[in-house]
């Protein structure tokens, strides 16, 4: 799933791009979620709470905290280089001081199907799904993490946890071969009915059982050693990031 936040401070707007970027999701068979601030100030809200994104629409001009400010906010503030900025403006020069930011495109108004689907092409062939967003819901609230940040998921009893590069843990309710069926694509395999692993972080491989980087030992079921064998040199080899 990609993530895509529209920001501007006028509702029609925002709501045209909305209908853009769900066509293009049906057209080119992707999963792209969007969600709308109509200020500078409450995107920032929205990360310093948390919130994940892959592409941020972001209009430069806007009263109540502008696209300079909350660049600035992004890169300097959160020092989150991965998010990408998509600079939206009814004017056909741009500051210098926007580079800064390092945006990935500049969109002039109005924003079209043509302008949008160049972006989005642009951002998966520079990325592909390397930052795709897992999604999961806990309790009434829901929560994104970025796959390349998944050291592994375990199942305990009915809840999944989620173990980050951090080593820190995040749980919710759900089964894995619904996880799995989400992630297949980005890396990750399934040793054991319990623990489906991202190969970037794994240490060490053995016969019985996989080392992680934080030292922790996971298991090899006896009937899934086959093809964690074939998956792992495929991925020594130089295979594609995924599996099939």
């Amino acid at each position: 799933m990609i993530r895509i936040a529209i920001v501007d401070d006028e509702n029609m707007v925002c709501g045209g791009i909305e209908n853009i970027v769900f066509q293009l999701s049906k057209d080119n068979d992707i999963e792209l979620e969007t969600e709308v601030y109509l200020s500078g100030n409450e995107l920032c809200g929205a990360l310093k709470s948390h919130e994940c994104f892959n592409l941020i629409l972001l209009d430069i001009e806007m009263d109540n905290g502008d696209g300079i400010s909350a660049g600035k906010y992004l890169r300097d503030e959160l020092q989150d280089d991965t998010t990408q900025i998509v600079y939206v403006s009814g004017k056909n020069g741009y500051d210098r001081q926007l580079f800064e930011f390092h945006p990935l495109s500049f969109i002039e108004k109005p924003v079209s199907y043509d302008k949008l689907n160049k972006v989005l092409k642009k951002y998966l062939k520079m990325f592909g799904d390397e930052n795709e967003i897992f999604s999961y819901k806990s309790g009434h609230d829901n929560h994104w993490i970025q796959l390349k940040d998944i050291m592994y998921f375990e199942s305990l009893d009915r809840k999944i946890v989620i173990v980050d590069s951090e080593n820190k843990t995040h749980e919710f309710y759900g089964t894995m071969d619904n996880v799995f069926d989400q992630i297949k694509s980005s890396g990750f395999m399934m040793i054991h009915k319990s623990y489906i692993i991202n190969y970037r972080y794994v240490c060490e491989f053995h016969s019985s059982e996989i080392i992680m980087d934080n030292g922790k030992a996971l298991p090899i079921s006896k009937h899934r050693k086959n093809e964690v064998l074939k998956w792992q040199l495929k991925m020594e080899t130089g295979g594609k990031n995924n599996y099939e």
